[in-house]
């Protein structure tokens, strides 16, 4: 979003004037692809992250054992369907890694609150 949302509308300003056409699909296609390569980092670093948070609230019995356990199956789950290319960064594929995601965070919340 960063890029299409703050450097692309830049680069259209800049382009207004410009004659070669093309150069307006390639500056549009690397906003595009620099979107994709930050959702890529955010997907697998946040599924990492879920899973190493599970592992020590279990080993260091902070967090409920459900709590921890779908934590890393959730997180495991969602680096591998990602990195094999059978979730991608469609809305569909980003919104099912969110939701998955959004349950653990849910769950850790409640647990949370009620403590």
């Amino acid at each position: 979003g960063a890029a299409s949302g703050l450097i692309g509308p830049a680069i259209a300003e800049a382009m207004l004037g410009a004659e070669n056409a093309g150069s307006w699909q390639v500056a549009f296609r690397y906003t595009g692809l620099v979107n994709r390569a930050f959702a890529s980092i955010f997907v697998v670093a946040s599924a990492g992250a879920i899973v190493l948070w599970s592992a020590s609230g279990i080993r260091g019995r902070t967090l409920p054992r459900w709590t921890g356990i779908f934590g890393m199956i959730a997180g495991i789950a969602v680096i591998a369907a990602f990195v094999s290319g059978h979730v991608g960064l469609d809305v569909h594929g980003f919104g099912l890694i969110m939701l998955v995601e959004e349950i653990w965070f849910v769950g850790v919340a409640v647990w949370m609150i009620r403590r």
